[in-house]
């Protein structure tokens, strides 16, 4: 269940009095899925403020709900705006990719097929401005299918994430401690790392 917090015009939360301040406070706590996060977007937050707290839903705090972070649909928006557009199709590609990463059932709404760039966006632009043809080559090798299919080129780590990265981290280390130290030399050797006398 999502946490809201109704306000009315007479700036009543759950029956208690309050300023516009604190109820922006209380209404950062309404449960952040992708809908909310595309709402926000349009009405002007930064892209990955609203994507990178969708995300710290997603891996931390509704974990076990996460159906429930995709399951609405994107509200209408100004279809005519290109920045709305885009940010709407990457949203819902985004949520297929999460579903099939992580084995969730992918809503239907994700498959209208307005959900698709009639011109390639690609993310990453060089320092005047403007993709060069090697990066677009890149972005077009390295993004997942449910981004291309919708013509959108964002590369392979946009949702790269602390939490994922951590738990790596915990695994490397756990299998490196069980090495021997002809195993860890080869290892580090493998990485390309320089391996000082006496570390190991």
């Amino acid at each position: 269940m999502s946490h809201r917090y109704s306000a009315g015009k007479s700036g009543t939360i759950r029956g208690t009095k309050t300023d516009c301040k604190e109820r922006s406070h209380l209404m950062a706590w309404e449960t952040q899925t992708m809908r909310l996060a595309f709402q926000q977007i349009c009405a002007g937050e930064r892209e990955w403020t609203a994507l990178g707290n969708f995300m710290n839903y997603w891996y931390s705090y509704a974990k076990d709900r996460r159906e429930e972070l995709v399951a609405d649909p994107l509200p209408a928006y100004d279809e005519q705006s290109l920045h709305d557009h885009r940010w709407a199709v990457f949203c819902a590609a985004s949520v297929e990719w999460f579903c099939h990463k992580y084995h969730v059932a992918c809503p239907e709404w994700v498959h209208d097929p307005k959900y698709t760039l009639a011109e390639p966006w690609y993310f990453y632009k060089n320092l005047f401005g403007h993709e060069t043809e090697s990066q677009r080559e890149k972005l077009r090798q390295v993004t997942p299918e449910e981004f291309t299919r919708r013509n959108v080129y964002c590369g392979d780590n946009c949702y790269d994430n602390k939490w994922e990265a951590s738990e790596r981290v915990r695994e490397r280390a756990q299998m490196i401690m069980r090495m021997s130290k002809e195993e860890r030399w080869e290892f580090w050797k493998a990485q390309g790392m320089k391996v000082q006398r006496g570390v190991w």
